[in-house]
């Protein structure tokens, strides 16, 4: 189980590296997602029916390097996504049919599904009794023995899930810059002692 997890908190770390606010016009590195018929239209999902594709815009603030970019176009060719634009602003469009955008987005919610109740039942992050998610990840509790938690390095369990929830809803299309909300809850108390705004926790750290 410790192996699955640390996968997921390590390519979620790699992708949001350096996720410092960019200086950016209205608009830009905004996740996108777009139908074939509706193209220029940005911030929301745009599928219609009779559109076969689907097209997302993934923000330059998820690459770091020139290798980075490289392995993720090589990843999402593996995929299904029929192609990969380069955008001069740092960030990339992929464009795929309806049912490969259905299918990885499928497989990221049970990846991510798995990771949560790995992380329940394993013993790397004992202070973490249980993990709540909404149904779009934008809110994830975590139910904690408040004491051993604040004692403990446990909090970067929730930085990982809560970077691989900002991706997937950008994957799935978030109507504005994708954000998480990661919830401490005390369990003997039911007391929730402190709440932390992705992605503004990275870009202010400590904080």
């Amino acid at each position: 189980m410790r192996g699955k997890l640390f996968v997921v908190l390590s390519v979620a770390a790699l992708m949001f590296t350096g996720c410092s606010e960019p200086k950016q016009k209205s608009g830009e590195n905004a996740p996108v997602v777009e139908d074939g018929a509706n193209k220029g239209e940005t911030g929301k999902e745009k599928v219609e029916n009779k559109s076969t594709t689907v097209e997302i815009t993934l923000p330059a603030s998820m690459f770091q390097g020139e290798q980075n970019i490289e392995n993720t176009i090589a990843k999402a060719k593996e995929q299904g996504v029929d192609e990969v634009k380069k955008n001069d602003d740092g960030s990339l469009t992929y464009t795929m049919s309806k049912d490969t955008h259905s299918k990885i987005l499928g497989e990221m919610r049970d990846s991510l599904t798995q990771s949560i109740e790995e992380l329940k039942s394993g013993q790397d992050f004992k202070s973490i009794k249980d993990v709540i998610p909404n149904d779009s990840f934008s809110e994830v509790t975590f139910v904690v023995d408040r004491a051993a938690y604040e004692k403990s390095f446990d909090g970067f369990a929730s930085i990982g899930i809560a970077i691989a929830a900002m991706y997937y809803q950008i994957f799935e299309g978030a109507s504005d810059e994708s954000k998480v909300a990661i919830k401490l809850q005390d369990e003997s108390t039911k007391e929730v002692f402190k709440t932390i705004e992705y992605p503004d926790a990275l870009k202010n750290p400590g904080k």
